[in-house]
């Protein structure tokens, strides 16, 4: 009797995880092909923009940098950071 409840629990076991691998690789691939297949329309972009990561600038950003008469609005100190060691990169976005 030990037998057969062990050799039951095991076959549910190894269904179990056989049968959650292969619900993780659909829903991967359901994901793949929906970023692939899908063309979302870019917004319009508004007003300054970072232009090491291309975010729209928020009302909350207060990093910038002045470039000429210009004035750079970074959303994080990193991209402030990326653009003040190399502006000429990001001179043409």
């Amino acid at each position: 009797m030990k037998y057969s409840f062990l050799t039951v629990l095991l076959a549910t076991f190894l269904f179990s995880c056989g049968n959650e691998q292969a619900t993780e690789e659909s829903n991967n691939e359901a994901v793949e092909e929906t970023t692939m297949t899908e063309e979302q329309p870019m917004a319009e972009a508004t007003g300054p923009m970072d232009p090491v990561c291309d975010m729209v600038k928020g009302d909350d950003w207060t990093e910038y940098s002045v470039n000429g008469t210009d004035t750079v609005w970074f959303c994080s100190s990193h991209c402030k950071e990326a653009y003040d060691a190399n502006p000429e990169k990001y001179a043409k976005k």
